[in-house]
C-alpha cells in the first residue's frame, strides 16, 4: 500500500505530460559538488568517490551523509540533464531501501530536489517517476509525528509537491493537512518559528516560498494557498525586523553563520510572489530589538516556545547580541556540530552564551544531542522598547536561586543589572563573547574595544580565548570576558 511496486497509469500520465517549469534558482555552493569527480563539500568536510558514489559512506558523521542523500547538489547550476539523470538512476539501482532511502526528513528533501530538477531540465523518465512516486507513498505513510518541528513540515512540503506533480489527491491532501495543522502552530505570532533558531527559520521560510512558488501554477484562491501566504508573510516579517538596518542577526539556538539563507535570497523569491509584508512587532517568541542610534540589542528571554520540541534550543535564558554600527560586537557563540561530545554540550551550555551561570549548572537540563528536560520559567516584568527587566528560576531546583536580569538602553549607554535572589555565595558568573578579530583591552576597571567601554561591578574580570562557530566544522579563535562573581547584584555599564 505505502510503497507500491508500480505507480499507477493516472499519476504516470500526469507526470509524464508535466510541462517544464520555470522556478526560481536554488543558491547552491560551487563547492558543493564537482560532478567531474565526484566530489562533495558538506558541512565543510570534502570527499571525493570518483566513479562511483558509495551511499553509504558515514566516515564524516550522520548530517553530512543526510546531505549526500538530500540531493540538493543536483540543482548545482552546471549539473546538465544527463549527469543528473545519471546520478538519480544510480542511486534508484543501488540505494532502495535502508535507512538513508527510508527516513523521512532526508525523504522529504530528496523527493522536493528531485522534482525541481526534473521541473528545471524537462527529465520524462518513468523510473525515475516510478522511484518518486514509491517514496512519496512511503512519506505520506510515516510523517515524522514523534519528532513534529520542523521535520514535520518539511514532510508535509514534500508531500504537497508531489500530490501536484502526480495530480494525486490522496498525497496532495496529506500534505496541506499537515501543513495547515502545523503552520498555525509553528509560526508563533510574531512570525518567529517556535523552535527560534534563526538559521532553521531562515531555512523553512525559503522551503514554503518555494512551495508557494510552485503551488501558484495550478492555484492562488483555494484556502490552503492562502494560508500559506499568510505564514510567509509573517516568517518573511521577522527577518526584515531582525535586518532591518542591515544588522548582524542573532545566532540564538542551533545556527551559525553558514547555516542561515541570506536576506536577499528570500527577498527574491518573496518578489516573485508579489508578497506583503507587514513588520509584525516582537511577542510570544520572548525576542527582543532594542535599538539606540548607534547599536542594536537582541534579547532572548530563553522560554522554550516549542515545549515538546526543544532539540535545537540551548539553555541560554536572558542571552543577548550586540551589534554597533550593524557590526557584531557581543555574539551567541553559535554550533559547529551536532555530533554528541564535549563541544555539542559546550555550545548549548549557559556558559556558552552571553549570561550568568551558577556552579557549572545550566539553565536548562540540556543532554545528549538535542535533549531538554527540565527547562526555566522565564517571564518578563517590564517589557518596552528600550527596557527590559525579567527573571527565570532555571537555578532554583539545585539551588534555590532565581535569576533577575534588566537591560535598559539609551542612545550612548547600555546598563544591565543582574540579580542572584537567593544566593549563598556558591561559584557562579558571567561571560560575553566577542565577534573574532575583536581585541578588549584592560582600562581601569573596566574593558576597552574600539570606542567602546564595557564596566562590570560584582565580579572579578579577565579575558579568556574561546572558539566562535562560523559554520559546520568551522571554529574561529575569538576571546569573551568572564567574570567571578562576588555580589548578589552585578551590574554592568556599556558606553559607546
Amino acid at each position: 500500500y505505502y510503497m507500491p511496486g508500480r505507480i499507477p497509469a493516472r499519476q504516470m500520465k500526469a507526470a509524464m505530460v508535466h510541462e517544464q517549469v520555470r522556478l526560481t534558482h536554488s543558491a547552491v555552493s560551487l563547492h558543493t559538488y564537482d560532478p567531474r569527480t565526484r566530489t562533495f563539500t558538506f558541512l565543510n568536510r570534502t570527499k571525493s568517490f570518483g566513479n562511483e558514489i558509495d551511499w553509504t559512506f558515514k566516515d564524516f558523521g550522520l548530517l553530512w551523509s543526510f546531505h549526500l542523500h538530500y540531493f540538493d547538489w543536483l540543482l548545482f547550476s552546471d549539473m546538465n540533464a544527463e549527469k543528473g539523470l545519471d546520478e538519480i538512476v544510480q542511486y534508484i539501482d543501488k540505494q532502495n531501501k535502508g535507512y538513508f532511502f527510508n527516513n523521512s526528513y532526508i525523504a522529504s528533501y530528496r523527493i522536493v530536489n528531485w522534482l525541481r530538477f526534473c521541473l528545471r531540465s524537462g527529465i520524462r523518465d518513468e523510473r525515475v517517476f516510478a522511484s518518486l512516486y514509491r517514496q512519496s507513498r512511503r512519506l505520506a505513510a510515516f510523517p515524522e509525528y514523534e519528532l513534529m518541528g520542523n521535520h514535520l513540515m518539511e514532510n508535509g512540503i514534500a508531500l504537497v509537491w508531489a500530490g501536484l506533480f502526480f495530480s494525486d489527491e490522496y498525497l496532495l491532501k496529506k500534505g496541506e493537512g499537515i501543513l495547515l495543522q502545523q503552520l498555525p502552530e509553528q509560526i508563533l505570532e510574531d512570525g518567529v518559528h517556535f523552535e527560534k533558531s534563526y538559521a532553521y527559520h531562515t531555512i523553512l521560510l525559503k522551503r514554503l516560498l518555494e512551495l508557494a512558488e510552485y503551488y501558484a501554477c495550478f492555484s492562488k484562491s483555494n484556502n490552503f494557498y492562502k494560508e500559506l501566504i499568510v505564514s510567509c508573510s509573517k516568517m518573511l516579517s521577522h527577518v526584515f525586523v531582525l535586518n532591518k538596518t542591515h544588522d548582524f542577526p542573532p545566532m540564538f539556538g542551533d545556527s551559525n553563520e553558514g547555516m542561515c539563507v541570506s536576506v536577499f535570497e528570500l527577498k527574491s523569491l518573496a518578489q516573485n510572489l508579489l508578497l506583503k509584508v507587514e513588520q509584525l512587532p516582537l511577542g510570544v517568541s520572548g525576542i527582543r530589538r532594542l535599538d539606540s542610534g548607534i547599536c542594536t540589542l537582541f534579547f532572548n528571554l530563553g522560554n522554550v516556545a516549542a515545549p515538546y520540541q526543544p532539540g535545537h534550543a540551548h539553555a541560554d535564558a536572558f542571552a543577548f547580541c550586540l551589534n554597533v554600527e550593524g557590526a557584531p560586537l557581543l555574539v551567541d557563540p553559535g554550533v559547529s556540530t551536532y555530533e554528541k561530545g564535549v563541544m555539542r554540550s559546550r555550545e548549548r551550555s549557559t556558559a556558552g552564551h552571553n549570561t550568568v551561570f551558577v556552579a557549572g549548572a545550566d539553565s536548562a537540563e540540556v543532554w545528549a544531542s538535542f535533549r531538554m528536560g527540565r527547562r526555566p520559567e522565564c517571564n518578563y516584568l517590564v517589557d518596552s522598547d528600550n527596557v527590559v527587566d525579567c527573571e527565570h528560576n532555571g537555578y532554583f531546583y539545585n539551588f534555590e536561586i532565581t535569576h533577575r536580569r534588566a537591560i535598559s538602553i539609551e542612545e550612548n549607554k547600555i546598563r544591565l543589572c543582574d540579580c542572584l535572589k537567593g544566593w549563598k555565595g556558591q561559584d557562579a558568573g558571567i561571560a560575553y563573547h566577542f565577534y573574532p578579530g575583536i581585541e578588549p583591552q584592560r582600562k581601569g576597571n573596566g574593558w576597552q574595544v574600539e570606542n567602546v567601554l564595557i564596566e562590570i561591578e560584582g565580579a572579578e574580570t579577565h579575558v579568556e580565548d574561546y572558539q566562535y562557530a562560523k559554520d559546520f566544522n568551522v571554529t574561529v579563535p575569538a576571546r569573551k570576558i568572564v567574570g567571578k562573581i562576588k555580589k548578589e547584584t552585578i551590574r554592568t555599564t556599556i558606553v559607546f
